[in-house]
C-alpha cells in the first residue's frame, strides 16, 4: 500500500481546507472552490508520483509545473472557443500520452495533465473569474511537490525500504510453494505455473528495486556500498538458489522418500518463515542454528541410504547450506564501487521523431486517445454542464495501451465509478453541513492512494466520491446529478471497450515470435556465462554475470505476462495459447536447471577438464541458436531432432571420470538441461507460436 503517498495527500488536502476556514474572510461557496482546485492539484499531483520523481528533482518540479499549467490555462483560454478548445483538446491529448514514451516520470506527468485540463472544465462555470481555477490548481500540484521533496529530505530511502520488505516477502511466499512440490499431493502443471507467476512477480520487484537504486546513486543520497545495496544482492542470490532445482519437471520421480520429502518441506517453510525477517537484518543465531540442525538430519539420512538416485537431494543440500549462510551473511559486491544504469532510455531526438511517425505503435496508443476525447467533447456539446465531462474523465482513465489492460480495468473502473457516484447522490439528499463534508475529504484522499494499488476498484470508489462531493458544495438535484453521471460513466465505458477492440488495436500474438527469441537468447547468454565459471576464475558475482542473470529473469517475467494479457483477450484474436503455456513450463524448467548450475559454480582446475567444458559450452550456444532459428522457419521445415544433444551427452560422458564427486553436480545439471533443449526442440517441431 501507498502509505507514504496517502499520508502526503491527506494532510495537505486537511490543510487545505482548515486554512480555507480559518483566514478566508468570508468562507463562502467560492472560497470553498478555490480550495478544493487546490486539493485537485494535490491529487493529481499524487497521481504523477513514481520510482522516478526524485530524479533530477528540480527537473521534476518544472517540467510538472509547466505541464500542469499549460494544460489548465489552455482550457481556460479556449473554453469560450469551441472550434479552437476541439482542436487544442486533440492536440494536446496526442502530446501528451507521446510524452509518456520518453520514460516513466514523462507517462505519469502527462497523463496527470490531462486529468487537471479535465478538472479545470468541471469547474469552469464555477468562477465568476475563470482564472483563478488554474493558478489554485496548480498551487495544490505545487504544494505536493514541495510537502513531497521535503519528506524525501527526512525519509530518503522510504521507498526503497518498503520495496525491499516486499521483495523479501514475495521471496518468502515463493520458497512456501516450492515446498509443495515435495508433497505427494501436489498437482504439478498448476504448482509449477505458480511458481512461475511468484518468479515473474520476484523478478519484477527487483526491477523496481534496481530502478529506485539507481534513482538514489544519481542523487547522492545512497553510497556505493550500502544496507540497500546488499540487501539487493542477497535478494538476487536467494532469487536464484531459490528458483534453481536439482529434478526434472518433465518426468518427476514417483518414487521418491517419503520421509525425505517431508524433512526437505519442512526446512523450506522454515526458511521461508525467516524471509520477511532479512530485509533489514541477517539471521540471527539461534534461528541459522535451528535451520543448520535441520539440513544436519537431512545430510545423515542421506548418508545413511547412500542411493544414487538420491544425488538430486544431495545437490539440493549443498545449495540449502549456502542459502542458509546468505540469509545469515551481509553480502556485497565484488566491485568496489557498484553503480547503477538506466535500464532503458528514450532521446529527445528520437521521440520527436516519433511525434511524427503515425505507423509506429507507439503512436497509434495517442492517437486513438487523441481521438476519443474528441467524439467525446463532441458529445458534451449536445448536453452542456459541469457534470456532462464526466464522461471525458471516464474516457481518460479507462483507455489504456493495449486491449487486456483495458479490459482488466473496465469493469473495476465502471462499477467503483457507479457506486461512488450513487453514494456522493445519496449522501447529497440528506443536504450535510459543508463542515462535514470537509471533514470526509482527507478521508477519501487518504484511502484513493492507499487503496490505489492494493485494490484499484476500492480506490476508484473513494476518488469518485471526493470528485462528486467537491460538484455538490452547491448541490444539483439529486436525480438530474445521478443520471448524467450514469450515462456518462456508461457512455464512455462503451467508447472505450469499442475503441480497443477495433481501434488501431495491437494483439498480443503479434508479440510471442520475439518474445520467445528473446528468453532463448537471455537463457543462452545466462548459460555461457556460468560456464565460464568453471573454466576460469572470475569473480563469483561479477558485473557481467548479474546483468546476464538479470536480464534471463526479466525476459521470462515479460514471456509470462504477455501469456497472462493473452488470456483476457477476445478468443478470436488470441494465438496458440495452449502452445505458450506449455512453452512456459519448458522455459520455466530450463531457467532452474540453469540456476542450479549457477549456484554450484566453481573453478575446474584441471586444464583438460576446461578444454572440455569450452567445447560442450560452444555446442550449447549452437542448440540455442538452432532453436532460435527454429522459430523463423515454418512448422513443416523444423527439423525434429536436436543436433547437437548427442554430442552433447557424448561429452559429457567423456567429463565425467575427470571430476570428483563434488563436481559432478556440473555433468547432473547439464543432463538436465540438455533434456530441456530436447523438449523444447520437440515443442517447437509440434507447434506454430
Amino acid at each position: 500500500m501507498q502509505w507514504g503517498i496517502a499520508a502526503k495527500a491527506a494532510l495537505l488536502v486537511a490543510v487545505i481546507l482548515l486554512a480555507t476556514q480559518l483566514f478566508a474572510n468570508q468562507a463562502g461557496v467560492d472560497n470553498l472552490h478555490l480550495a478544493l482546485s487546490s486539493c485537485l492539484g494535490v491529487i493529481a499531483a499524487g497521481l504523477s508520483e513514481n520510482n522516478d520523481f526524485y530524479q533530477r528533482r528540480w527537473q521534476t518540479l518544472l517540467l510538472q509545473t509547466f505541464c500542469f499549467a499549460l494544460a489548465s490555462l489552455s482550457v481556460t483560454l479556449l473554453f469560450p472557443y469551441p472550434t479552437l478548445f476541439y482542436i487544442g483538446l486533440v492536440g494536446s491529448s496526442y502530446l501528451f500520452v507521446m510524452l509518456g514514451n520518453k520514460g516513466l516520470k514523462y507517462a505519469t506527468i502527462g497523463f496527470c495533465s490531462l486529468i487537471i485540463a479535465v478538472y479545470t472544465m468541471f469547474g469552469y462555470s464555477d468562477f465568476e473569474n475563470p482564472w483563478l481555477q488554474p493558478l489554485y490548481l496548480i498551487l495544490g500540484s505545487f504544494a505536493y511537490l514541495l510537502l513531497s521533496f521535503i519528506w524525501d529530505s527526512l525519509v530518503p530511502a522510504q521507498s526503497l525500504n518498503q520495496s525491499l520488505r516486499s521483495l523479501y516477502g514475495t521471496l518468502a511466499r515463493y520458497q512456501l510453494r516450492k515446498a509443495r512440490l515435495f508433497d505427494k499431493q501436489w498437482h504439478g502443471a498448476s504448482l509449477n505455473h505458480e511458481l512461475a507467476l511468484l518468479d515473474k512477480a520476484i523478478a519484477e520487484q527487483l526491477a523496481t528495486v534496481r530502478q529506485l537504486l539507481y534513482v538514489q546513486q544519481r542523487r547522492g543520497k545512497l553510497a556505493k556500498q550500502s544496507e540497500q545495496q546488499s540487501s539487493f544482492l542477497r535478494a538476487q542470490l536467494l532469487h536464484e538458489r531459490m528458483g534453481s532445482s536439482h529434478f526434472s519437471f518433465l518426468a518427476p520421480d514417483p518414487n521418491t522418500d517419503v520421509q525425505l520429502d517431508q524433512q526437505v518441506k519442512q526446512l523450506l517453510v522454515n526458511t521461508a518463515r525467516h524471509l520477511n525477517q532479512i530485509s533489514s537484518q541477517p539471521l540471527q543465531d539461534n534461528d541459522r542454528k535451528a535451520l543448520e540442525e535441520q539440513l544436519t538430519e537431512i545430510n545423515q539420512y542421506l548418508e545413511h541410504k547412500n542411493l544414487e538416485s538420491l544425488h538430486g537431494y544431495q545437490f539440493l543440500s549443498q545449495n540449502m547450506s549456502i542459502l542458509i549462510e546468505l540469509m545469515a551473511a551481509k553480502p556485497t559486491f565484488p566491485e568496489q564501487h557498484t553503480e547503477f544504469t538506466p535500464l532503458n532510455k528514450l532521446g529527445t531526438k528520437q521521440w520527436l521523431r516519433m511525434l511524427v511517425d503515425f505507423k509506429k505503435p507507439a503512436s497509434h496508443h495517442s492517437m486513438r486517445m487523441a481521438a476519443l476525447m474528441g467524439i467525446g467533447y463532441a458529445a458534451v456539446a449536445y448536453y452542456p454542464g459541469q457534470e456532462s465531462f464526466w464522461l471525458l474523465l471516464t474516457i481518460l482513465l479507462l483507455l489504456k495501451p493495449d486491449y487486456s489492460q483495458t479490459k482488466q480495468r473496465l469493469a473495476e473502473r465502471v462499477i467503483g465509478t457507479l457506486v461512488g457516484a450513487v453514494l456522493a447522490s445519496v449522501l447529497a439528499i440528506f443536504d450535510p453541513q459543508h463542515w462535514f463534508i470537509l471533514c470526509l475529504f482527507p478521508i477519501f484522499a487518504w484511502l484513493f492512494f492507499l487503496f490505489f494499488k492494493a485494490s484499484y476498484g476500492l480506490s476508484v470508489v473513494f476518488i469518485t466520491l471526493f470528485v462528486s462531493l467537491s460538484l455538490q458544495l452547491n448541490p444539483i438535484a439529486f436525480s438530474e446529478g445521478l443520471v448524467v453521471r450514469i450515462v456518462a460513466t456508461l457512455i464512455g465505458a462503451f467508447l472505450v471497450a469499442f475503441t480497443a477492440r477495433f481501434v488501431l488495436s495491437h494483439w498480443q500474438k503479434e508479440k510471442s515470435l520475439g518474445l520467445s527469441q528473446n528468453v532463448l537468447i537471455s537463457y543462452r547468454v545466462y548459460l555461457f556465462e556460468t560456464l565460464s565459471h568453471y573454466t576460469s576464475e572470475h569473480q563469483s558475482e561479477e558485473r557481467r554475470f548479474r546483468y546476464a542473470r538479470f536480464n534471463a529473469r526479466q525476459s521470462f517475467a515479460v514471456f509470462l505476462d504477455h501469456i497472462e494479457k493473452m488470456k483476457r483477450e477476445p478468443s478470436t484474436k488470441q494465438g496458440n495459447i495452449t502452445g505458450l503455456y506449455l512453452l512456459s513450463g519448458h522455459f520455466n524448467s530450463l531457467n532452474a536447471h540453469v540456476s542450479a548450475l549457477a549456484v554450484h559454480r566453481s573453478v575446474v582446475g584441471d586444464q583438460s577438464s576446461m578444454a572440455l567444458i569450452n567445447d560442450i559450452s560452444e555446442q550449447f550456444s549452437n542448440c540455442f541458436v538452432q532453436l532460435e532459428d527454429q522459430l523463423l522457419l515454418q512448422a513443416i521445415d523444423r527439423p525434429k531432432d536436436l543436433a547437437a544433444a548427442a554430442l552433447i551427452r557424448k561429452q559429457l560422458r567423456q567429463l565425467l571420470p575427470k571430476l570428483h564427486l563434488q563436481q559432478q553436480v556440473l555433468i547432473y545439471q547439464l543432463e538436465l538441461i540438455v533434456t530441456d533443449l530436447e523438449a523444447l526442440n520437440q515443442h517447437f517441431y509440434r507447434h506454430s507460436l
